[in-house]
């Protein structure tokens, strides 16, 4: 049974007010429901940044020990959402004289890809990545840095265009 409420005067002007308030409240529904996504959306990020960020730490203390786990504080890393089209885990630290650590997982064609990487700039502008699978790859790794640095005008050709996030250039 619907229950109908008798309007006293002009039905048409009672319509009018009753389908504005409806629309309102069809609005602000509308609102809360996308407010609702946002803060599902940013919660979730936040989540995907942490993880980043936790995995990388663990990561380095695992197989990096006795070389980055010594001189990286775990707040000196930042974590990234994921990629949307697959579930990645990326975070990057800075080493100084523009050289960073990147840690970065991907899951794709059913493998998994983990690993620390060195990105080091390349004085042509791109940059060298280098695995560091252990503390010895990161300290032979070291070595070869040290080496393109005394030639700081010359292009190593064992450069590629980055292919991880926007890294920023360290300042002096």
């Amino acid at each position: 049974m619907t229950t109908t409420t008798t309007v006293n005067g002009n039905p048409l002007s009672a319509l009018r007010t009753l389908a504005a308030t409806h629309l309102d409240k069809l609005d602000q529904e509308r609102q809360a429901v996308e407010q609702r996504r946002r803060d599902a959306d940013a919660a979730r990020l936040r989540d995907q940044i942490a993880t980043s960020r936790s995995d990388a730490i663990d990561y380095m203390a695992t197989l990096l020990p006795e070389t980055l786990g010594e001189v990286l504080r775990d707040d000196q890393w930042t974590g990234y959402p994921s990629l949307p089209a697959q579930g990645t885990n990326t975070a990057v630290a800075p080493l100084g004289d523009g050289i960073w650590v990147l840690y970065h997982y991907a899951v794709t064609n059913y493998t998994v890809d983990t690993g620390i990487h060195l990105v080091v700039p390349c004085p042509c502008g791109n940059y060298i990545e280098i695995l560091c699978e252990d503390d010895q790859a990161l300290a032979i790794a070291m070595t070869g840095i040290d080496r393109w640095q005394a030639e700081p005008d010359a292009c190593t050709q064992a450069c590629s265009r980055a292919t991880w996030p926007e890294l920023p250039k360290a300042v002096n």
